[in-house]
């Protein structure tokens, strides 16, 4: 399937308006009748039906969505592994890694990919359908190479698949060894010799001149001690009694962290929540399962991200951005009511956070002029109270 939006050098969340001048925009640069060589005007010729193609397909469906019912179905994209973690590689190596696209709604019109054209260290191959019969899975090759990448750095980027509009994202990672020296990258065989070689010829030239000094050079034998019993310090607890911690669902959001908007079911498995700017900004929508009916709980301009269900599947916590800081936002799904867990008069990032295991209370990390603050809110009372760093974390 083609991908319409990178033809048009435009992401997902394109308005019509962005689609109509990005097409304008190129139809300008590429057309032919800017070309003398033969080459060039074939070229443009080629690139201007791509262009009047992806337009046309565009906006076909963005008459398609503004003709049909808010509450029509629609496809819910899932990606499996919702992350690509390539781990350390070496420089000028390359490596393989594969990932699934599936559909949890309703038969999507257009399936397209859209890659972070800013970082080109991998590279997406076109996806293959896994059954001849069936829409989806489709499964897509990614392939990482470290040539242009420098030693000793993390590089995070990031893969976008649409359907219809709704778009979930893959995070793709990998950091790249320390430059080796020469000596070390040598096969071991050759830098043994390399070594061993001086030592050798050193040896044979001072032997004569030890003999005499044999007993003074000698070893003694050493008497071998045993160590005493360990002693743990008070309040120290030793490996054997230390706790364990509590599996505590956690969102995190720092710089290794990999977050996704893959939709995520309920605990009870009722309902999915899912991010879509298909509306110009993130906004959270709820799907019933059975019935497949979709319907908006946001429709507010903040970015939204990392969402996740309280234990009891009543509430949705994310965070928002507003401006240069981010709070963490509460959704009481049944009645809408909304409330902000941020400490007052702060400007700050949220770092992560985890509901209790009763869904009673979030902690949540805050991040203030650069130092971490750890706060307890009641849900629904929305009071913030500073607490020690939980022992989960």
């Amino acid at each position: 399937m083609r991908d319409y939006y990178d033809i048009l050098e435009l992401p997902i969340s394109a308005t019509p308006e962005q689609i109509k001048a990005k097409y304008r925009q190129l139809v300008r640069i590429y057309h032919p009748d800017r070309f003398t060589n033969i080459g060039d005007k074939s070229f443009a010729e080629q690139k201007l039906k791509e262009l009047n193609e992806a337009y046309s397909a565009l906006s076909a469906l963005a008459r398609a969505y503004t003709a049909q019912a808010p509450n029509r179905p629609l496809p819910i994209p899932l990606i499996e592994p919702p992350s690509l973690n390539f781990g350390l590689l070496h420089p000028q190596e390359r490596a393989t890694a594969r990932f699934q696209v599936r559909n949890a709604g309703a038969i999507a019109q257009t399936i397209s990919l859209n890659v972070d054209h800013t970082q080109r260290w991998f590279t997406v191959t076109r996806g293959q359908q896994t059954s001849a019969d069936q829409q989806a899975p489709i499964e897509y090759e990614v392939v990482a190479n470290t040539d242009a990448l420098m030693g000793g750095q993390y590089y995070q980027s990031w893969i976008e698949v649409s359907m219809d509009g709704i778009s979930t994202r893959l995070d793709v990672a990998l950091k790249v060894a320390e430059q080796q020296s020469m000596l070390r990258t040598l096969p071991r065989w050759i830098f043994a010799v390399l070594v061993a070689t001086p030592l050798l010829f050193a040896g044979i030239v001072a032997l004569p001149l030890l003999a005499p000094f044999a007993d003074l050079l000698t070893p003694q034998a050493h008497t071998q001690t045993t160590a005493g019993p360990t002693t743990h310090l008070p309040g120290v607890a030793s490996p054997a009694s230390a706790p364990q911690s509590a599996s505590v669902p956690m969102v995190d959001t720092s710089a290794d962290s990999s977050t996704s908007w893959s939709p995520i079911f309920s605990p009870d498995g009722q309902q999915i929540a899912f991010l879509s700017d298909q509306l110009g900004a993130a906004q959270i929508y709820l799907r019933d399962p059975q019935s497949g009916r979709i319907r908006p709980l946001t429709a507010t301009p903040d970015a939204k991200s990392a969402p996740a269900w309280s234990p009891d599947s009543a509430r949705l916590a994310f965070i928002a951005e507003q401006g240069a800081s981010s709070v963490v936002q509460v959704l009481d799904v049944k009645s809408g009511t909304l409330i902000t867990l941020a400490p007052t008069n702060a400007n700050g990032r949220v770092q992560r956070f985890a509901w209790s295991a009763e869904g009673g209370s979030i902690t949540l990390a805050y991040v203030i002029g650069g130092e971490i603050t750890y706060y307890q809110a009641g849900v629904p009372s929305g009071e913030l109270q500073i607490v020690a760093r939980p022992a989960d974390w």
